[in-house]
């Protein structure tokens, strides 16, 4: 975490619920492992209802960059497929921002972000991104902000069910 005041993280219901402290502002936390070699998937069930300046999602992280698929409260309720310099793709939220999966793929060295409603029909958003360009051992994992021009409040918690990592294709 790069918050000046706690965030916490606990196990409630078979979720990991991570709640931001009132007064935070311009700040995130993240809990990664490393990237299996070879073809992937990580993926997670989101529960989480953001306010302006609030995200929750998945993040991928290399030496040169980080890639992060997150909900966000932008554009009236959106996914986006966030990069540095704002190279943003995103596609519009499920109305009334119900639970939604949210999944990151590695194949043929090309990275592509993914999302469900029921976990078992998957819209892409639609990029890609090669997986190169990150450079360096590989991170991914789960990750939640508060945007620094956010005022401080009492927020809701993200809660992340079924957390998964696949491997696609060994190598």
């Amino acid at each position: 975490s790069s918050c000046p005041t706690a965030v916490e993280g606990h196990i409630v219901k078979d979720a990991v619920e991570i709640r931001f402290a009132p007064g935070a502002t311009g700040c995130n936390w993240s809990l990664t492992r490393a990237v299996p070699q070879g073809d992937w998937s990580f993926s997670a069930h989101l529960d989480f209802a953001p306010q302006a300046g609030e995200s929750a999602g998945l993040v991928l992280r290399g030496a040169k960059e980080s890639i992060a698929l997150t909900r966000r409260e932008l554009y009236g309720g959106a996914l986006l497929l966030e990069r540095l310099g704002d190279d943003d793709t995103w596609v519009r939220d499920f109305p009334g921002t119900p639970p939604v999966f949210l999944q990151l793929r590695s194949a043929a060295g090309k990275l592509r972000a993914f999302y469900s409603r029921d976990g078992l029909h998957f819209l892409a958003i639609p990029r890609e991104i090669p997986i190169t360009r990150l450079e360096g051992p590989l991170r991914i994992g789960l990750l939640a902000s508060v945007a620094h021009w956010t005022a401080a409040q009492q927020r809701e918690p993200a809660r992340f069910f079924r957390i998964q990592q696949d491997i696609l294709a060994p190598r």
